[in-house]
């Protein structure tokens, strides 16, 4: 997050085909305050076998992969981030939003370099 405007940018990595698409992604949160606020009612990071990748996935593995420790530090990682059950108490506005796995995996939505 810049500290002047507040805006978010987002480096490509090793993907160039993603960057034009970063041109309209202006998010309005960081990874870390989606992660607070409950995303997903505490599944976000739960275990998964993705069939865009033909992957199994361990929650364990991704966190330490994917997640900076700052980000996470003091939640509790059991409910908030890799519950396989989804639990509205969880999200910040208590309710249960989002789609299957396979519903986003289905519209296009995953990709092989970021099957989560």
């Amino acid at each position: 997050r810049n500290k002047t405007n507040g805006e978010l940018t987002f480096a490509r990595g090793e993907d160039d085909s993603i960057q034009p698409l970063l041109r309209d992604f202006h998010p309005n949160r960081t990874p870390e305050e989606v992660l607070r606020a409950g995303a997903f009612g505490g599944t976000y990071f739960r275990p998964i076998s993705s069939a865009v990748t033909n992957v199994e996935y361990s929650s364990s593995s991704v966190l330490n992969d994917t997640v900076q420790p700052e980000w996470i530090f003091g939640l509790n990682a059991s409910t908030r981030l890799i519950s396989s059950t989804y639990r509205k108490s969880v999200n910040k506005f208590g309710v249960k939003c989002g789609g299957s796995l396979g519903m986003w995996e289905s519209s296009g939505w995953i990709a092989n370099s970021d099957p989560y």
